[in-house]
Order: structure tokens, then sequence, then C-alpha cells
């Protein structure tokens, strides 16, 4: 036979802090604000982050499936401005790869070449000397 003080009851709650916290509007969590009161559905995105994927996991894969995308894309027949989105792309990449340490730096990848090529339009727009230099050097050890 269970005894409860009075007003006790069986009492047994499951906390979760990400849920106390998702619910509170307009949280901050590093650069990403997710402010409940502009959600369509802010229980639906809670259920999201707290059984498929945090935000960053959810970007990590989107950024995984585009490279994959980008990698097998020609880019001859692109304008400038799309050029620069997929070098900003690659750029992305390589930084994150950096921080956390996933970035194999022996490896020679499509991934690499093309934070090169991004690199390079960054020398050119900012030392077109030194631009000239790197491509002349380049162009000695591929000839």
């Amino acid at each position: 036979m269970d005894a409860f003080f009075p007003l006790s009851g069986d009492v047994s709650q499951t906390i979760n802090p990400w849920a106390i916290w998702l619910r509170s509007a307009n949280q901050q969590l590093g650069f990403i604000t997710i402010n409940a009161q502009n959600s369509g559905d802010p229980e639906m995105e809670r259920r999201i982050i707290e059984e498929v994927a945090s935000y960053g996991r959810q970007l990590g894969w989107i950024i995984e499936a585009l490279e994959v995308v980008t990698s097998r894309l020609d880019r001859d027949g692109l304008t400038r401005a799309e050029q620069a989105a997929l070098d900003q792309l690659s750029d992305l990449v390589g930084r994150v790869e950096r921080v956390t340490g996933k970035e194999d730096t022996t490896a020679v990848t499509l991934g690499r070449v093309d934070r090169l090529i991004a690199d390079l339009h960054d020398l050119q727009r900012t030392d077109p000397e030194g631009y000239e230099t790197v491509c002349s050097r380049l162009r000695a050890e591929i000839e």
C-alpha cells in the first residue's frame, strides 16, 4: 500500500531543459535565434529539434547534399554571381571542416579545388599582382 502526503499524489515528471527553453519566445543559442512567436508551428519545430536533428545537423546534411550537386555541376555557363555563390559555399564548407577538425589536409578533392578557385577569385579582386604571381606558379607546376 502506498501512502502519500496530502495533495502530493504519485508525482513523477521528466524534465527536458531543451523543451523548456524552446517553449520560451525569442531564445538565443549562439548565432541562432528561435522566435516562437513568429513560427508557424513552434510545437512542430520543438519536436523536429528533439526527435530528428538540431538546426546545425540539419544544415550539415543540406550542405553535404549541395556539395554533391555542385561537384557535378558544369561551371562554364554560370554567371559571376552564380559562381560567387558556389565559391561562398565552398568557403563555408572549408571553414566548417577546419573548425570541426574534419578537414583532410592530404587529400585532393573537388571541394578543395573549389576552395582554391574561390581563394584565387578573392586574390584576383584584392591583390591583382599577387594573383598573377600565384597563377604563374600554378601554370608552371601543371604544364
